[in-house]
């Protein structure tokens, strides 16, 4: 194949990837064990109203934040809990419902960090239960949090873990935490970085450092982000592998926590090197690719 039939098929393949972009920066609703786009404006009137009524009969104490019987919580108390954590500013109670991590190291950070999601996204609207999603050891819950700023609506994805008696949102994975931000990685003032994307099998190969036949192509999507970045894995790789496993669980779309090594620009498109998958999902602790490591040969 010829640059101009590359690029031309890169082209059509761009334009598919922006329309599923622009789903995704919508919404992340779940199909039966899928997380998918949710098209905006589907809660009726009528929905609305039966949400209200639903919530009315769900009951939180504030004195047991997440606690449940023998670690269950109903699909109405989750979505109540959610509502009580992102309206907490008690630092006291913040580790009552969120489990931080590097995002956010104290409680004092939790609620900084919280507070500039909320002026970036603007307050929570609705909050929409997504189901249940298997982790090894048990179960993580995952819902929607749905907002808008001005005529701007965004939607995040919160996923809740039972740990200590009591369930807890994962405040990386809330936070969509890349390290070091996406400012410094976009313009490349580092030379590695970890982030939480989207990924889907893509066939971005212009240029002379990336060849089809030794390495695979991965589109990597963050709501964060408005372009289209481009991340590769040596074919036969212990990355490649973990990749693919990924890929190919039943699910409409793919996420995972990826370390990544700065590269060039490329028709203006960035690319990166995959250096280790660290986890299937935005949270670390799901199925473990904390041992999936590769010594690149990157010069």
């Amino acid at each position: 194949m010829d640059l101009h039939k590359k690029i031309l098929n890169s082209a059509i393949m761009l334009v598919a990837l922006i329309v599923l972009s622009s789903a995704l920066f919508l919404g992340l609703r779940r199909q039966p064990m899928a997380v998918a786009a949710k098209p905006a404006g589907r809660d009726s009137s009528v929905a609305l109203s039966h949400k209200k009524q639903e919530l009315k009969g769900a009951h939180l104490s504030d004195k047991s934040p997440g606690a449940g019987l023998n670690g269950i919580l109903s699909a109405e108390a989750t979505v109540v809990l959610i509502h009580k954590a992102l309206r907490n500013q008690d630092v006291a109670q913040v580790e009552d419902f969120f489990i931080l991590g590097a995002s956010a190291a104290t409680p004092q950070e939790a609620i900084e960090l919280i507070e500039r999601i909320q002026a970036k996204d603007g307050l929570p609207k609705d909050i929409e239960y997504l189901g249940e999603k298997s982790i090894p050891g048990g179960v993580a819950r995952e819902v929607m949090i749905s907002s808008k700023n001005g005529s701007q609506e965004s939607n995040r994805l919160g996923q809740l873990f039972y740990r200590d008696g009591r369930w807890r949102i994962d405040m990386d994975s809330y936070a969509r935490h890349v390290s070091p931000s996406w400012d410094s990685i976009l313009s490349r003032k580092c030379d590695s970085a970890t982030v939480r994307v989207f990924i889907s099998p893509d066939n971005f190969y212009i240029g002379d450092r990336y060849i089809e036949d030794t390495w695979k192509c991965y589109a990597l999507i963050s709501p964060d982000v408005d372009e289209i970045l481009f991340g590769y894995v040596a074919r036969g790789s212990v990355q490649d592998q973990a990749m693919e496993r990924i890929i190919s669980k039943e699910e409409d779309f793919h996420r995972a926590t990826i370390e990544v090594l700065i590269g060039e620009k490329t028709n203006g498109r960035m690319q990166f090197e995959i250096s280790r998958v660290l986890s299937d999902d935005w949270f670390i602790g799901g199925t473990s690719y904390n041992d999936v490591s590769w010594s690149s040969s990157r010069n």
